[in-house]
């Protein structure tokens, strides 16, 4: 990783290379047209680049209420061939830089309970669970194995999520 990690809004009119990744990391999860909504306002989305390409980003949801403001984290997502460089935290680290710019008191998000690189990652940048969400996400369906699920699990079973949340206080 020679190029210098730069992080810049993620225009609608980019959305290819991003969605190319998320198919890649998740695939079947958005459609293309669920993913060009997703980075338009009011939403905002920021992608990692090096060298000019696209190697991750983030989409976030923001709520605004009378009394507050949160972000929900959407997505984020690296490239395959660029994961365990610490992309990935750099992008978390700037959400969290952004999320102080603008005073957002709180950022959640939700990870399936098997993701612990993930949710190692963020309680590393200040995460803490404060629920879980059972059932929450459909089984992680991969053609290409064929192998049959751990003793006692069914093949269909939905995954618990876990809910995290960041807090500006």
């Amino acid at each position: 990783m020679n190029a210098i990690p730069q992080i810049t809004p993620l225009l609608p009119e980019q959305w290819h290379s991003a969605y190319a990744i998320m198919q890649q990391t998740q695939p079947g999860t958005w459609s293309s047209a669920t993913f060009k909504q997703s980075i338009t306002m009011p939403n905002q989305a920021r992608q990692l680049m090096l060298a000019e390409e696209c190697v991750g980003f983030y989409i976030i949801q923001t709520l605004n209420t009378a009394n507050f403001t949160e972000w929900n984290l959407e997505e984020i997502a690296v490239s395959p061939h660029f994961q365990g460089r610490g992309l990935g935290r750099i992008l978390l680290e700037d959400l969290i830089a952004q999320a102080r710019i603008a005073q957002i008191d709180d950022l959640f998000l939700e990870v399936r309970a098997s993701n612990q690189v993930a949710m190692h990652l963020y309680s590393a940048v200040g995460f803490i669970q404060i629920d879980i969400r059972k059932n929450y996400y459909s089984p992680i369906v991969d053609p290409l194995v064929a192998e049959q699920p751990p003793e006692g699990l069914a093949m269909n079973t939905a995954e618990d999520a876990i809910v995290m949340r960041w807090s500006n206080s």
